[in-house]
């Protein structure tokens, strides 16, 4: 693991002291809330998971407080585990180039949930999709050999699909309000109301809401 780790952070940019892994055991933590999480530099607080309740204390010491930190469950192929590794990494190269940008990765994940064909949907938030390009991208040049395109099919199989052009980090907040205005029927479900979508997304990313409904209206933003 720690081979790879190190080949992971190099692929995506990230000095070894900037970021920690935690391996566990087994494919998922016990609530089946987690096959890994990433954590920017900060406080690690109210994680409602029995393995990582375990670590807080050292996820939260004084060290270790300063990075990124990533766990990931380590019960699968080690292509698999590289591949998830590298997506983690580059949700947190993601956040930390724009924080308010999980909360609304935050809110389409909630948000497609509510879908019928909610893990086909998932994987076409544009968060994950720049994620499973970079895991790909990093399997296929660090097992050049193993035949990546014939696993898929298999759990993880969307960290190996053909990578497809690189996302700009800096389109990622308009594609994501994109994505939420293709799904806007489920974002009512999972609001209430066109109106309070429209106040939580604004509350995650000011004017972020405004646009929303605007495109969902055909109209620009005032």
């Amino acid at each position: 693991m720690k081979t790879l780790w190190r080949a992971a952070l190099a692929d995506a940019g990230i000095l070894p002291g900037e970021a920690l892994v935690y391996p566990f055991p087994g494919t998922q933590s016990s609530t089946e809330q987690f096959s890994a999480v990433t954590w920017l530099p900060g406080r690690v607080d109210g994680i409602q998971d029995p393995e990582v309740d375990a670590i807080v204390g050292e996820l939260n010491h004084s060290e270790s407080v300063r990075t990124t930190r990533v766990a990931v469950w380590i019960d699968r192929s080690e292509p698999d585990v590289a591949g998830l590794t590298r997506h983690e990494l580059q949700h947190a190269l993601q956040f930390a180039a724009e924080r308010r940008l999980a909360r609304l990765h935050e809110i389409a994940e909630d948000v497609v949930r509510l879908a019928a064909d909610s893990a086909e949907r998932y994987q076409l938030i544009p968060t994950e999709m720049d994620a499973n390009r970079a895991a790909s991208q990093f399997v296929r040049s660090y097992f050049p050999d193993v035949g990546v395109d014939e696993m898929i099919g298999d759990q993880d199989s969307a960290l190996r699909r053909d990578p497809g052009p690189e996302i700009p980090l800096e389109t990622l907040p308009e594609q994501m309000i994109l994505f939420l205005v293709d799904n806007g029927g489920l974002c009512e479900q999972w609001a209430g109301t066109k109106a309070d979508m429209r106040r939580r997304l604004n509350s995650a990313w000011p004017g972020a809401g405004d646009i929303w409904e605007a495109a969902l209206k055909g109209e620009s933003p005032t």
